[in-house]
């Protein structure tokens, strides 16, 4: 491939190739590189070539063809083979002998060979109305510049006179046809024209009737037999490379250890060999460095894995426990511990069903033939629960029996049939010849139903029976049938077979049947097919719980930096953060300044660490902030009411237990009366008195955004009743108030209901364990009770 960009001027940029090329000299050394670091200096050199020729030519008063190019390449660099013979055209051959000439003088010793499939050129149509230029190979321009001097030509004499090899002109010549350039009388030029169909007698001429909308054509398309024998000798080429290498090795080890058994090809001699071609697996280590998102490649990555041991799929167990080995390599054991476990749960599910067919004989049990049971740990499989059904009564007793065996075995755990990945084989017996389906349970469940009825509506009792109604295991019933009826296993004859066939053309009252003449080239058929709508449903959950498990993995790495630099600003985020996050996933930096839940509760960030998030605050995205239980403090609050004052996203801040009094509470009352986001405001468990609701109070009159106050068990009292009280009658928006265990007698409660008497959002008051007699708490009801119904007073 680099060769044909090359050669082909292709490449995209120099500075990439070379550093692609520098990238495999420093993972594999210099010798694996060493071929393509010379065919990238051969093409420089060529140009520098060039231009001496031009010079040379210039000097000499030679005549040469017009923007004549030369590539000089190495051959045991360039995997160029050698071309069959052509007779170079008399226009060409004079520049070509000069250049000979001026290069062996320059360059004694050194034989030049013509690489005429990778040489190119260009003409002009001199005998069309309008002159277009014809981009072509050499073989095609040494058959084109035959027809200046005759008007046609037999196929046979074509050969003869270019002496081009008959199987390597007739793909020539198909192009030339196809593209009109040449044409044939006893040829129709269509789509299925081959090159076998051009006999050796055929005449051919040029089409002087030939128009195209482009001034410039490419006819220089890669002739398919020559690309497969190319192919072949690649592949030739490998396979010899690679015995010479084992040669050497074993060679290598006699001399040393002077023996060679069965356990040396592990010991001495794999070893020798992996950094060349040892299974293509070590090779995916190295790729697998370059994958930025290795959270998603994990993701993918299990969930196909899964899916082969479920099925039975993989190629080479052996080949999975390499690529997971290489996995944990780069990435540490947490990375692959799942991949593993699932590995782990296929020999042990092999064992297990054996155990458990050993105790049905010995019971004398009647279980159903080639039963196999997959016990998978659901923390470690990709695999969501199935849509609930029944199972058929064919399947049933068995599934009891493997319960009953398997709870008895492991108390405590609980199994979940996954019917999704779940699949049985049924024989047709209705048909002449007897065909085995190959279903998945629910594709079972549906033609089981077929045993004791000829016909089911859609919607009937007996369909739906099995399959429940609600409306996710619709949406999964219809595509199933779908599958069935495109099968022709069923039919219906209120629909019309087609491609266009959809789910939704299916009605509830349409009458299925089996279909008696079912016919298959098969003995076996699979109709176990994935449904399309769970696979799309599987990967939007896949692309939510990836960012579900970023969001989490960035708060850890806050968490973190908090505990150990008790600080946060700007800068941490690209110092601390980042590269916490680089081994599961590339973070960027907008990622963090966008997260909408800091969860930092429970860790002691103490006054510093809040100083820090009241800085970050000011310029972040957050949404929710859970900081219970952080031993912030008064001074701590202050920083954070203070980034709380420019804030433009916070909704939710839990300041829940963290040893807040009066004066904390004022630095917060102050911060409500600017902030125009926050929502709910949890301030449970701190030490609020009097004074402090007096100053949250003073935020509530003149805040426009909170709905949800939390201020139970803070020990306000009356007073600090009273203070809420004549705020309630001024506020507007505020909908729930928690006020339980904060001491509040008859009196604050009274004071209470008096501001309730005014306001009319309030829908929720908790007064739970506080000293109020029930006249008052009746009364609270009734006015909360009022306002929750929406009416006028």
């Amino acid at each position: 491939m680099l060769a044909k960009r090359l050669v082909g001027q292709l490449s995209a940029s120099d500075d990439s190739e070379e550093l692609v090329i520098s990238k495999l000299r420093e993972a594999c050394g210099f010798e694996y590189s060493s071929k393509l670091q010379r065919m990238f200096q051969d093409i420089r050199i060529s140009t520098q070539l060039t231009t001496e020729f031009k010079e040379h030519c210039k000097t000499n008063a030679y005549d040469i063809i017009d923007s004549f190019r030369i590539m000089v390449l190495h051959s045991f660099a360039w995997p160029l083979i050698s071309t069959p013979a052509c007779s170079l055209p008399h226009q060409l051959q004079p520049t070509y002998s000069l250049f000979t000439e001026f290069y062996t003088e320059k360059h004694t010793g050194r034989k030049l060979e013509l690489i005429h499939q990778h040489s190119k050129g260009e003409l002009q149509t001199l005998y069309t109305k309008q002159k277009y230029i014809l981009q072509v190979s050499t073989y095609q321009m040494a058959i084109l510049l035959l027809f200046n001097k005759v008007d046609n030509m037999t196929v046979k004499s074509i050969c003869d006179r270019t002496q081009i090899k008959s199987e390597l002109c007739r793909p020539i010549l198909l192009v030339l046809l196809k593209s009109q350039v040449l044409k044939c009388s006893e040829i129709t030029v269509n789509e299925e024209l081959k090159e076998n169909d051009i006999k050796d007698d055929y005449m051919i001429q040029v089409d002087e009737n030939f128009k195209c909308k482009r001034d410039k054509i490419n006819l220089n398309q890669a002739v398919k037999s020559v690309e497969q024998k190319e192919a072949e000798k690649d592949g030739q080429a490998i396979e010899e490379e690679r015995n010479f290498l084992i040669q050497a090795a074993i060679v290598r080890t006699m001399k040393a250890r002077k023996q060679l058994n069965y356990n040396s090809l592990t010991e001495q001699i794999l070893p020798q060999l992996t950094s060349k071609f040892q299974p293509q697996i070590p090779m995916i280590k190295i790729a697998f460095y370059y994958i930025h998102d290795k959270d998603v490649f994990q993701r993918h990555y299990g969930k196909m894995l899964a899916k082969r041991l479920v099925g039975q799929l993989s190629a080479s167990n052996d080949s999975e426990e390499l690529v997971i080995s290489k996995l944990r390599e780069a990435c540490g054991f947490e990375y692959s511990s799942k991949l593993q476990r699932m590995f782990q749960d296929i020999p042990i599910s092999t064992q297990l069903t054996t155990e458990f067919k050993k105790h049905c004989k010995t019971k004398g049990y009647d279980i159903i033939d080639g039963f196999r049971v997959m016990v998978l740990h659901s923390f470690a499989w990709p695999f969501r629960s199935s849509p609930a059904f029944n199972l058929p009564h064919q399947i049933q007793p068995t599934y009891t029996l493997f319960t009953e065996f398997y709870t008895e075995k492991h108390s405590g755990r609980k199994l979940e049939l996954l019917h999704q990945h779940s699949k049985g084989e049924l024989q047709m017996l209705y048909t002449k010849s007897k065909y085995i389906l190959q279903v998945s349970t629910y594709q079972m469940a549906i033609l089981l139903l077929f045993n004791k009825v000829e016909s089911i509506t859609v919607n009937g009792e007996s369909m739906t029976v099995n399959i429940k109604k609600a409306q996710i295991e619709l949406k999964l019933f219809r595509p199933i049938l779908l599958v069935l009826i495109k099968s022709q296993v069923l039919k219906c004859s209120d629909i019309t077979l087609n491609e266009e066939l959809k789910e939704s053309d299916i009605e509830d009252d349409y009458m299925i049947q089996v279909d008696e003449n079912f016919k298959s080239k098969r003995d076996k058929i699979n109709l176990n097919q994935a449904v399309k709508s769970v696979e799309q449903k599987e990967a939007e959950k896949d692309g939510q719980a990836i960012e579900e498990e970023r969001n989490f993995l960035i708060q850890a790495a806050i968490v973190r930096t908090m505990k150990a630099r008790k600080q946060l600003n700007y800068n941490s985020i690209t110092e601390q953060i980042l590269p916490q996050l680089t081994s599961k996933f590339q973070p960027k930096i907008s990622m963090i300044k966008t997260l909408t839940t800091l969860d930092v509760g429970h860790n002691e960030i103490a006054k510093v660490g809040a100083q820090h998030l009241g800085d970050a605050l000011q310029y972040n995205t957050v949404t929710v902030i859970l900081s219970s239980s952080t031993t912030i403090g008064d001074v701590g609050l202050q920083y954070l009411a203070a980034g709380l004052r420019h804030n433009a996203t916070l909704t939710t801040l839990n300041l829940a237990r963290n040893g807040i009094d009066g004066v904390g509470a004022q630095y917060l009352g102050d911060a409500l009366q600017h902030n125009t986001t926050l929502t709910t405001l949890n301030l449970s468990g701190n030490g609020i008195r009097e004074v402090g609701a007096q100053h949250l109070a003073a935020g509530l009159r003149h805040n426009t955004t909170l709905t949800t106050l939390y201020l139970q068990n803070n020990g306000i009292g009356d007073v600090g009743a009273q203070y809420l009280a004549d705020a309630l009658q001024q506020n507007t928006t505020l909908t729930t108030l928690n006020l339980a265990g904060c001491r509040i007698r008859e009196v604050g409660a009274q004071h209470l209901a008096t501001g309730l008497r005014q306001n009319t959002t309030l829908t929720t008051l908790d007064l739970w364990e506080n000293e109020i007699g029930d006249d008052v708490i009746h009364e609270i009801d009734e006015l909360v009770a009022w306002n929750k119904s929406g009416r006028k007073r």
